[in-house]
């Protein structure tokens, strides 16, 4: 006998046949959530059957919240002849936490990665502890209209966000038509303030064009803004640092003079910014760039984009000529030795635009820009020197200490974090390219001064960053990279990068390592390369070499000995210098060590191998042993060794070491 069906009756059949009868893409009846709070970095979810899900702030994938028996929770239950309520959910010092209500009070439990309640830690709220739950879940739990006892001292007013401070100087915003004050916090859920980063100041909050936003400040010359979701909580990767010139578009919005030049805002600035121009289009876009007074990485790049459509005229090519004589004046500090560098080498010359490689197998021949160059030529000197698209040669050529041979490879697109928890000496992993060279003396500059490392780069905003090295004279030069990055058939990070060789690990250690192979194409590297190796973008032609990457790292000349030339393999000749080691190690001077013999110190891993780079650290006057690191990082038992081992002052004469520093 037929029976019809009506469309909410069909969806209960869809479940008995497993088939999707009414096209919804959905077999059953879908689930419909409805939200419960959002406070802070986590918001509670429940569905039309009650159960009870999470959400993080920067997703949207809503995680079943279980009990310890992996038994989905309802909104309200039963628990031990008590009913209780899910009331909060909030990750607190990267613990996950839910907040019950019962009739009897408070009680909280710990979770899982996976939001499942953690055997034995359901405990009742301590009449004590109240307060502290209320700031963590921004709840007021003890119905005195207030959450937590702080007391707040205003910082600033203007606008339509308020921001103050607690007796421990973390940050709270509060908005113009609200009583409510909201903790400023990071992607954790930690409160964010004065204390949180050495030296560091919050100076404003604001909204601006609908976003959260905050101004932090090191000094008139150097700030930073950071983006928040609608809760106050950091957005991941979206602080920008702004110096006393940059910072000067925001004043205006956030009615302060964070510069303390005295002025809300920029400075009226003259009609004509760059007299001489003559091309109507170039006119435009420099009337249209300066409004602010300063380019920025993205306007420079259109201007010569839109001067190349169709190819350069001479007109055209005067005028960027113009341009990069006047390009200082219009530039931020942090920036303008970058940009001038960069917009220089497209439209003044260089010695790398010879050739166009693109991470193929061969070179095309580009040359300099001139009158009458193609709308090709002018992409591609943009794409090599603005957008990171000349990527090196496909071939590295192998790393003969690991016992490894050269081949040819694939790009793959690096996902993480520039920098993850610092920069760290733990974050070095040599991949399959002989570049120990180099790693070892990036672990020497590292162990001196994280803060050199970090100057080396430039975030554009847009996937790219400069990376900046000095010539073998000392003079600095820039490269563009883009994410881009020799990866295995796995899909791995090939060569070198973080610990895990993850595409989503950190991302510092891969983009330096290729732009430096980038960089050595502009002809400035090379002491002792020869034939085609010589200002050859290319894996392969950095493979292999001595300390000369001190400098280019530092732009600091070298000093070195060597058990070879400067002891003539004498002992006693070579016992006369450790003194002079010893005093470089504990005035903050690394070493960079060149290892020509093998040694092992449990018969079974290298400590030292020949034909490989290593650091030296650090000196223990107790044992007289010197700390050395393997720059092939964590992994080092992988390939034979270990990455940190102790070694006394006659192993360095025993392995004919090399030693220089800066």
């Amino acid at each position: 006998e037929e029976e019809t069906k009506t469309i909410s009756e069909i969806t209960e059949k869809e479940t008995e046949f497993n088939q999707d009868f009414n096209s919804d893409g959905i077999i059953g009846t879908a689930k419909q959530y409805t939200e419960i709070e959002s406070l802070g970095t986590i918001s509670l979810f429940k569905d039309q059957n009650k159960y009870s899900y999470i959400q993080e702030y920067n997703s949207n994938i809503k995680v079943a919240i279980k009990n310890h028996l992996g038994e989905s929770l309802r909104e309200v239950e039963t628990n031990n002849g008590s009913l209780r309520t899910i009331i909060g959910a909030e990750t607190i010092t990267g613990m996950n936490k839910i907040l019950f209500q019962e009739s009897s009070g408070y009680f909280i439990a710990d979770f899982d990665n996976n939001w499942q309640e953690k055997s034995g830690s359901y405990q009742k709220i301590k009449t004590s502890e109240i307060i502290k739950r209320e700031t963590e879940f921004e709840k007021d739990l003890n119905d005195d209209g207030l959450i937590g006892n702080l007391i707040y001292a205003l910082v600033e007013s203007k606008g339509n966000v308020s921001l103050s401070k607690d007796s421990s100087n973390y940050a709270y915003t509060k908005a113009s038509d609200s009583d409510i004050y909201i903790a400023i916090k990071n992607t954790n859920g930690d409160q964010l303030g004065d204390k949180t980063w050495n030296g560091w100041q919050i100076v404003g909050a604001e909204t601006v064009n609908g976003i959260n936003k905050t101004v932090w400040k090191f000094s008139a010359n150097y700030f930073w803004i950071a983006n928040h979701n609608k809760d106050w909580n950091y957005i991941k990767d979206s602080g920008i640092n702004y110096d006393g010139k940059t910072i000067m578009a925001f004043e205006t919005s956030f009615q302060q003079d964070f510069n303390d030049d005295g002025i809300i805002g920029t400075k009226s600035l003259p009609s004509i910014k760059i007299d001489g121009i003559l091309d109507n289009s170039i006119k435009s876009d420099i009337a249209t760039y300066l409004n602010d007074d300063l380019f920025t990485h993205n306007e420079l790049k259109s201007i010569l984009i839109n001067a190349g459509s169709n190819g350069i005229t001479e007109t055209e090519f005067n005028d960027l000529k113009i341009i990069s004589t006047a390009l200082n004046n219009y530039l931020s500090n942090s920036t303008s030795s970058y940009l001038e560098y960069i917009y220089s080498a497209v439209v003044d010359g260089n010695n790398a635009n010879q050739w166009w490689t693109n991470g193929t197998s061969t070179r095309t021949a580009l040359g300099n820009l001139k009158i009458g160059s193609s709308e090709t030529q002018m992409n591609r000197l943009v794409g090599k020197w603005f957008k990171g698209e000349d990527l090196p040669t496909n071939y590295y050529g192998g790393d003969s200490a690991a016992g490894l041979n050269g081949k040819t490879f694939s790009y793959g697109t690096l996902t993480g974090d520039l920098f993850k928890d610092g920069i760290h000496i733990n974050d070095v992993n040599q991949g399959r390219a002989g570049t120990c060279y180099l790693l070892a003396a990036i672990n020497c500059v590292l162990s001196d001064s994280e803060s050199l490392i970090s100057s080396m780069f430039r975030d554009n905003g847009d996937g790219t960053y400069g990376v900046r090295f000095y010539g073998s004279d000392s003079s600095k030069i820039w490269v563009t990279v883009n994410n881009e990055i020799p990866i295995s058939n796995t899909n791995r990070v090939l060569l070198s990068g973080s610990a895990n060789k993850f595409l989503n690990g950190e991302k510092w250690v891969s983009l330096l390592e290729k732009a430096y192979a980038q960089a050595n194409e502009i002809g400035l590297f090379n002491e002792w390369r020869q034939g085609n190796k010589n200002s050859h973008n290319s894996y392969w032609a950095i493979n292999g070499g001595l300390w000369f990457p001190l400098t280019h790292l530092t732009g600091e000349t070298t000093e070195g000995i060597t058990v070879k030339y400067n002891s003539n393999f004498n002992l006693n000749e070579w016992n006369g210098w450790e003194k002079t080691i010893r005093n470089k190690i504990t005035s903050g001077n690394s070493i960079w060590i060149g290892s020509f013999g093998n040694t092992t110190s449990d018969g079974y891993y290298y400590d030292f191998c020949s034909g490989h780079a290593f650091s030296m650290t650090s000196y223990d006057d107790s044992t007289g042993l010197f700390t050395i690191y393997n720059p092939w990082g964590l992994t080092s038992k992988n390939k034979g060794g270990v990455q940190t081992f102790q070694a006394s002052w006659r192993t360095l004469f025993d392995i004919k070491s090399y030693l220089y520093w800066t």
